[in-house]
Order: structure tokens, then C-alpha cells, then sequence
């Protein structure tokens, strides 16, 4: 949990030995008289360090629905710590989605958001699901996650025909009414 505060924290590259220092503390010789409070002050401590890691989180829509095979769409990253921290983004989805994830590390300052912007790809119609993660620098995942669901509807090439026969219709009907038009003016005169 130390070194993934440590990764986390942009600024600050003493946590993991603290905390390394804490637990050899918890668990040391002199502690043997009293187990429960070494043992509370472990949990603690563990405590506060998922506390801080749970500060930083990530949103993502309710839903995202494709209109063709691919899109985008946006998740936000939310710092409420008072120190600036570095995260990246994972994406785990169901097959025959596929989600890019920028790859690059995402810095925040303090209490700030950002947006990442991902792209979607699926090769069949339907729901599926991705579970969006924010990790670590080192890809270690900090706890924070969001589900998305999001709906692939291709357009397909019966679509485009039935569109197609459609304007044919509509055009057909415009040169045959134009037609009896200029039958009906001449028999006039």
C-alpha cells in the first residue's frame, strides 16, 4: 500500500519507507505484550494509506451507444488530494469490444479533474460491458473503477439498401408526376 501511495504521489518519494517503518513497528518484538494495539494501529494505518488512495477516481459515462463499428467517448479523473499525483487509465472489456486507452501517464494537480478520451471499437451489434481502471504508474490498480456499458449499432449494407430503394421511390415518383404533367399541358394546347 506504501509504494502505491508513493507511486501515486507525484512529489513525494519517502511513503513507502514510512510505511515499511510502521509495519516493522506493528509487527516487532515489543509489541508482543499487546497484539491488539499493534493490530489497530496496522489496520489504521492501512486505513488512512486506502483512504488517500481512494481520493483519486474515475468517472465514466452511464452509457455509450455507437452509432457505426467505432467511437469515442470520455471518462473524468478526479483528484481530491492537496498533492499533485500521476495515474494511468486500464481498460477491460468483453470480446468483441476492444477499448484504447491513451498511453501515457495522466498528471493531476491538487484537487483537480481531468478527461481521457477513449476509443471503442466493436465488431458485432450488441451490449457490452467495460470496467474502466485507475492505476499506479506501475499499472497497479488503486481501487477506483467504473463500469460502462456500451451499445455497438452497426449500420449495415441492408440499411444503406433499404435507404437507397427509398430515394429511388422518391425520385421515380417526381419524374412520372412531372411527366403526366407535361402530357396533361400539351393535350391542353
Amino acid at each position: 500500500s506504501g509504494e502505491a501511495l508513493q507511486n501515486l504521489l507525484s512529489q513525494n518519494d519517502t511513503v513507502a519507507a514510512e510505511v515499511h517503518d510502521e509495519a516493522w513497528t506493528d509487527v516487532s518484538y515489543s509489541t508482543r505484550a499487546v497484539p491488539e494495539a499493534a493490530l489497530a494501529s496496522a489496520s489504521a494505518s492501512r486505513a488512512w494509506i486506502q483512504g488517500r488512495l481512494r481520493s483519486v477516481q474515475i468517472d465514466a459515462p452511464k452509457a455509450v451507444i455507437l452509432s457505426s463499428g467505432s467511437g469515442k467517448f470520455a471518462a473524468t479523473v478526479t483528484n481530491d488530494l492537496d498533492q499533485p499525483v500521476s495515474v494511468r487509465v486500464r481498460a477491460v472489456s468483453e470480446p468483441p469490444l476492444r477499448v484504447t486507452v491513451p498511453d501515457q501517464t495522466i498528471a493531476l494537480g491538487p484537487e483537480s479533474r481531468t478527461t481521457v478520451l477513449l476509443q471503442a471499437a466493436s465488431s458485432a451489434v450488441g451490449i457490452r460491458n467495460v470496467t474502466l481502471l485507475l492505476t499506479d504508474v506501475d499499472d497497479v490498480p488503486l481501487g477506483s473503477s467504473d463500469d460502462v456499458p456500451i451499445r455497438s449499432n452497426r449500420v449495415s449494407n441492408v440499411i444503406w439498401l433499404i435507404v437507397g430503394t427509398g430515394v429511388a421511390l422518391l425520385f421515380g415518383a417526381i419524374v412520372v408526376r412531372l411527366l403526366r404533367r407535361f402530357r396533361a399541358s400539351r393535350r391542353a394546347a
